[in-house]
């Protein structure tokens, strides 16, 4: 699991209360329930923002059995697609950034066998020897 949520342990810790019999107290249990659902809600990633919005606008709000199913198939298909992406180590990559160079100059050739600039190892006098004259 990528972004743990729970389990259903946790999610039965939620436990909301069933409604009585009688039906006088259905407001009240009603309100328990969404606040059960809120804090559910509020302790997840924020890699489930979306979904999180998505819930809170939903019209009648739903159950926390039904708010935990909608955000474990947004967990599934999070971690399909960062399966996809290839992902580049954002250090080894600055590590084989070129070094930048002041814009309207144009960089002199660098020698490294004899640490001189003007020329490079191909065509280094000291490696390939002096030209006859």
């Amino acid at each position: 699991m990528l972004f743990p949520i729970g389990n259903d342990d946790e999610l039965s810790s939620n436990v909301c209360i069933t409604p009585c019999i009688c039906g006088n107290a259905k407001s009240s249990i009603d309100q328990q329930n969404q606040d059960c659902a809120m804090e559910f809600l509020q302790g997840l990633h924020d890699h489930f923002s979306a979904i999180r919005s998505q819930i809170l606008l939903m019209e009648p709000f739903p159950s926390i059995q039904r708010i935990h199913n909608l955000v474990r198939q947004e967990e599934k298909q999070q971690e399909i697609n960062i399966g996809t992406i290839p992902t580049i180590d954002s250090a080894a990559f600055q590590a084989f950034k070129p070094p930048s160079q002041p814009l309207g100059k144009r960089q002199r050739p660098f020698c490294e066998h004899c640490n001189k600039h003007g020329h490079t190892l191909a065509t280094c006098y000291q490696i390939h020897g002096f030209p006859n004259t």
